[in-house]
């Protein structure tokens, strides 16, 4: 009971700073709509002044304006650092939400060039930038999307193609490209970037830059690629800098950290308090549910040859969740003939001849937690991603939790077993095997390879899931209800990541 009024006290502490500190910062402002309809974020030197924007300057010192452009299933809120420092090191800077990316209601087509012409189109209207310099930034398939714009439309002086970026047209070369990579990006990226700054070297103002240490997520926190981005852009833009560069910086993201760490010890309380509202349930199966588990997930994944039923406009993650509900029917069908006695013998041993899913007795606590658990992450969406569903992505969250629930819980089933520290290891193992189902899908191109990019978000969500699943089992001993919790909260990130259309 103290820990819990300790880390709610935090909590309640922490989200105060984090909202001083989201308000705070550089000027900023959300508009509602520009263009075509597109969510955006303007960010400029300066504080804001009675809650509104700096005074409009006069047309010569207003300052030049970075275009930034965020990547498959990301949205403007986790470019956000990056937009807060480049502001801070005196530049204004536009986020936007391409279509069917976080609060763009319109379906994702793949068309990026029409979203960049409509918001470059609306800066060069704006009274508080220079639309004289405009240079436009882009991560992963933003970096693709700025280069392509760049290459064709002569407004952007600058192009900084982050982690990504495959094509340049011969239309309109830019006059200035900085190639800008992880260390740790996929090969295939750095090469192709290291392919095109060969092909214009003596053709345009040209550069390359590796970031040392971070991988295709973690480059977009970076105060290293923050300084290489300004040392770029001063000159290009003929801004003068006493000193060295700044780098990174936006004190939320400390903040976030803190909270984060918070939330999982809470989300680890409110497993014990579920746990102990269930009735005990162990688990019947035996080890070799796991390979149950394993041979389910192969046996499905060639049925996704074609891409799989196009049931969902969720983009990359329709094909995942599809596969999920076919390995979970997969194994209900094999428990189902387990318990006519069709199939015996040491698979229904595997099996086991226990529940997996009393729905009637684990629906609501099930429900219940996973509420919570939105409500204690969903304020990290102001440098994460966001992560309140729109009316569309609610009804999907549904949808896909439904979808999921099956595989969960045979999931859970025949994982979950045996005492609480092997619980915890089997319950490891069985996120593993997920995970590396995900990257052999992708290897064999039957899953989307933008899987790939985002291994480390997808490793926390599996972390946050354990930390509920280990303090509910060891309470309660009752796998079906951390079933229920996977499912809502699967669904949710796959609806709240993926672009819609």
């Amino acid at each position: 009971m103290a820990a819990g009024v300790v880390l709610v006290v935090l909590a309640v502490v922490l989200l105060a700073r984090l909202g001083a500190q989201e308000r705070g910062g550089p000027a900023h402002t959300s508009l509602v709509s520009i263009g075509d309809g597109i969510p955006a974020t303007l960010y400029l030197p300066g504080k804001l002044q009675d809650g509104q924007l700096p005074v409009q300057r006069p047309l010569g010192q207003r300052p030049p304006l970075v275009v930034v452009a965020h990547g498959y299933s990301a949205d403007r809120q986790i470019m956000s650092p990056m937009a807060r420092s480049l502001a801070s090191a005196g530049y204004a800077v536009l986020t936007f939400d391409f279509r069917g990316h976080g609060s763009n209601a319109s379906q994702f087509r793949g068309d990026l060039r029409r979203d960049l012409d409509a918001v470059v189109g609306w800066a060069g209207t704006s009274p508080y930038i220079d639309a004289r310099r405009i240079a436009v930034l882009g991560h992963s398939m933003g970096a693709g999307a700025a280069l392509d714009f760049a290459s064709v439309d002569p407004r952007p002086v600058a192009v900084i193609p982050v982690s990504g970026g495959s094509e340049v047209s011969d239309v309109d070369i830019p006059r200035h490209i900085l190639f800008m990579s992880a260390q740790h990006d996929p090969a295939f990226i750095r090469h192709r970037q290291s392919e095109l700054a060969a092909q214009l070297v003596g053709k345009t103002a040209v550069s390359q830059v590796q970031i040392g240490g971070k991988d295709h997520v973690t480059i977009l926190y970076s105060g290293a690629a923050i300084r290489e981005i300004v040392r770029f852009l001063d000159p290009v833009f003929g801004v003068t800098r006493p000193g060295a560069p700044p780098g990174l910086h936006d004190p939320r993201l400390g903040t976030a950290a803190l909270y984060l760490l918070t939330a999982l010890g809470l989300i680890a309380l409110l497993g014990v308090a579920i746990g102990r509202q269930v009735s005990a349930m162990p688990s019947t199966a035996s080890t070799g549910g796991v390979l149950l588990l394993t041979g389910a997930m192969v046996v499905t994944m060639p049925l996704l040859v074609m891409g799989g039923p196009e049931i969902l406009p969720l983009g990359a993650g329709q094909p995942v969740i599809v596969h999920a509900a076919l390995a979970g029917a997969a194994l209900w069908a094999l428990r189902h003939y387990v318990r006519r006695g069709v199939v015996t013998g040491r698979i229904a041993t595997w099996v086991g001849d226990g529940p997996w899913l009393p729905l009637r007795s684990v629906a609501g606590p099930g429900a219940a937690a996973a509420l919570v658990t939105f409500l204690l992450l969903t304020p990290l969406e102001v440098v994460f991603h966001r992560l309140v569903p729109t009316w569309e992505r609610l009804v999907l969250w549904a949808v896909v939790a439904v979808l999921a629930l099956p595989f969960f819980a045979a999931f859970e089933g025949l994982v979950r077993r045996g005492g609480t520290w092997a619980a915890v290891g089997w319950g490891a193992l069985g996120r593993v095997i997920l995970l590396l189902a995900l990257l052999v899908g992708v290897r064999l191109n039957l899953l989307p390879g933008v899987i790939t990019l985002v291994v480390p978000i997808l490793v926390l969500q599996y972390l946050i899931l354990e930390v509920f699943a280990d303090t509910c089992f060891a309470a309660g001993r009752n796998p079906a209800v951390i079933a229920v919790v996977d499912s809502i909260f699967i669904a949710w990130m796959v609806t709240a990541l993926t672009p819609i259309g």
